[in-house]
Parts: structure tokens; sequence; C-alpha cells
């Protein structure tokens, strides 16, 4: 009697432990996209927390910046992202350093 019980004991604790795991690779699947999206605008939301407490962005970075904001939009479509892509392209406008030409696109 007592090892049918520890039969079904165990049984429950596998299916338990089969819904669990069938309910964690689903959620992760569902959220990949955006964390993999997140990841990728990391260094463009460390660049702009950045700039607001320095006021300054070094203007060599900034394509490489909107090559990753762009690139984050593309995986996940998120406003954080257009927020942000939209500040480097303006930053980039009002830069004196950039050359004429790519000034006029970026504004």
């Amino acid at each position: 009697m007592i090892l049918g019980h520890m039969k079904t004991r165990t049984i429950k604790s596998l299916a338990l432990l089969l819904v669990v795991t069938a309910i964690a690779i689903g959620t992760m699947s569902l959220s990949w996209p955006r964390l993999q999206a997140s990841l990728t605008y990391l260094p463009v939301d460390t660049a702009i927390n950045n700039y607001y407490k320095t006021q300054q962005i070094p203007n060599q970075q900034i394509p490489e910046l909107i090559t990753r904001a762009e690139q984050a939009i593309t995986e996940h479509d998120h406003y954080r992202y257009h927020e942000g892509l939209s500040l480097l392209h303006y930053l980039y406008g009002v830069d004196a350093r950039s050359p004429t030409m790519e000034t006029r696109p970026a504004l």
C-alpha cells in the first residue's frame, strides 16, 4: 500500500514538473523578441542617460547608436526605441562637428 502511494506521488511530481517546464519554455519563447531587442538597445539607453547627465555624446558614437536603435525597432517595435532614435537623429543633426551633407537628412 505504501508503495502504491509513493508511485502516485512520484507521477504527480513528474507531471507538475512537466507542466512547470512547459510554462517556462512557453513564456521564454514569447518574451524572447523583447529581451533580444532590450539587449540590443542597452548601449543606446546608456548613452542617452549619459547625455542627460553630462550633455555630451561622442559624435563618432552616434551613427552606431542609430544603427542599434533601428535594429531594436526591427526586433520589437516599442515607443522607447523610436523616442531614442529620434533623439539620436536630432543630436546628430545639431552637432556642429558633423558634416553638412549628413546633417540635412538627420533633421
